[in-house]
């Protein structure tokens, strides 16, 4: 909405504006995003606004296999569909009560500040996670020997994007950019425009690849799109050649010392507040680059050299589906078995405090299964027990999973040395 007059609006900019204030604002208050140390006002407000979705959806009998509000579940688009339904009636019952109202300046503003700094808050978020590889993480090993046309669309694309560090330190640094931008009102502008850049790819990446962030994306970048209402008809007129019209546009004034110190002293505190969010634990673990972060024990993959299943020795035949091919311990506690079809099987992990047991998690039941450890240094060598009622001796050789090619060589000068 080009605001051409700060005190005389239109009916219609009156309208979408009481409309876009509150939608907005309802989005912002109630999306759930987690934040390591400033509060999450959408997940506290998740025990009001989740029974009430769901209660819409049995209603209307849509059906949410997830019963809860987070990014691309069926009751987050019942919510979504709620706040306009929302919006619009609060919207109206404000135009009928402020009907003499000509425009809303400042709160125009304030509405363009909260955007920016919400705007802020993702920025550095998703951008030092990316800087330091903890977004885009390196390739588990079960990733990396599963077959490439079994891997599903958007672990293919975490993966391949996992793989470069140089590519997503480039890209982290680019968002902490648009971050750094909207921190300041003279260059909002050229976040706004690079932001919108920014996250027009990532939307299409997360419709493309399918990935799970599709309703943030585009909240994302709508929050982009309206900052760069005010500059329309200035962004219009640089594509034609003509001369800038003058940006109009409500800004505080600070006329005396003690405004502008207030001012720079409540800026700085909400600048580091967003920095310490987005930072603190990079720092509180000293992990600044996610390749190198220490991995739990025993992580890895390994070969299956013997199978013994009671009391059967069963060869490597690709016949056999019930032999394991390999065993991988993934770094967020699962084990997970590769059977001769490569079809891969996971459970939930958790090891003994003298490493000498597996604990496995037999989703079918709820019972855990004991398996013993034999290992040599940091490394498995054999598992044996009973696991869902087989009693297996198992033994295991370790790859060197970060010796394939995919983690290997990121960058050449020349293709004769690929």
């Amino acid at each position: 909405m080009e605001i051409a007059d700060m005190e005389h609006w239109s009916s219609w900019q009156r309208r979408i504006f009481r409309f876009a204030f509150v939608w907005i604002g309802l989005m912002l208050a109630t999306f759930p995003f987690p934040r390591p140390y400033l509060p999450d006002l959408g997940k506290l407000l998740l025990p009001i606004t989740t029974p009430i979705a769901a209660m819409v959806a049995d209603a209307l009998g849509i059906r949410h296999p997830l019963t809860e509000i987070a990014s691309d579940t069926v009751l987050m688009y019942v919510h979504m569909a709620l706040l306009i339904v929302l919006a619009l009636a609060a919207s109206a019952l404000w135009g009928w009560r402020d009907r003499n109202a000509t425009a809303y300046p400042r709160l125009h503003y304030a509405w363009l500040t909260a955007m920016r700094y919400f705007l802020v808050a993702a920025m550095f978020s998703y951008g030092f996670a990316k800087v330091f590889k903890t977004q885009f993480y390196l390739p588990e090993p079960n990733t990396l020997f599963t077959p490439l046309g079994d891997v599903p669309r958007d672990l293919l694309f975490w993966s391949t994007t996992g793989a470069s560090h140089s590519y997503n330190v480039f890209t982290g640094w680019v968002e902490v950019l648009v971050g750094l931008l909207l921190c300041f009102r003279g260059s909002r502008l050229a976040g706004a425009l690079l932001g919108t850049a920014v996250m027009g790819n990532v939307l299409v990446i997360n419709l493309s690849f399918d990935i799970s962030v599709k309703l943030y994306a585009s909240l994302l970048l709508l929050l982009c799109l309206l900052l760069l209402t005010p500059d329309l008809g200035r962004i219009w007129a640089l594509l034609r050649g003509q001369a800038l019209p003058a940006r109009v546009l409500w800004v505080p004034a600070m006329t005396t010392r003690g405004r502008r110190m207030a001012y720079a002293g409540a800026k700085t505190i909400a600048v580091c507040a967003l920095l310490f969010d987005s930072l603190g634990q990079n720092f509180e673990t000293s992990n600044f680059n996610d390749d190198l972060a220490p991995r739990p024990a025993f992580h890895g993959a390994y070969e299956v050299t013997q199978f013994i299943s009671n009391g059967d020795t069963l060869p490597p035949d690709l016949r056999l589906a019930q032999r394991w091919r390999r065993v991988f311990v993934h770094r967020q506690g699962y084990l997970i078995v590769q059977d001769m079809q490569d079809r891969m099987q996971d459970q939930a992990m958790l090891l003994s405090p003298d490493q000498g047991h597996l604990l496995l998690l037999n989703a079918e039941t709820g019972a855990w299964d004991s398996l013993q450890v034999q290992s040599t240094g940091n490394a498995l060598t054999g598992l044996g027990g009973v696991m869902r009622g087989d009693t297996l001796n198992v033994q295991l050789r370790q790859l060197d999973w970060r010796a394939m090619p995919l983690l290997q060589g990121e960058f050449h000068w020349t293709s004769d040395e690929i």
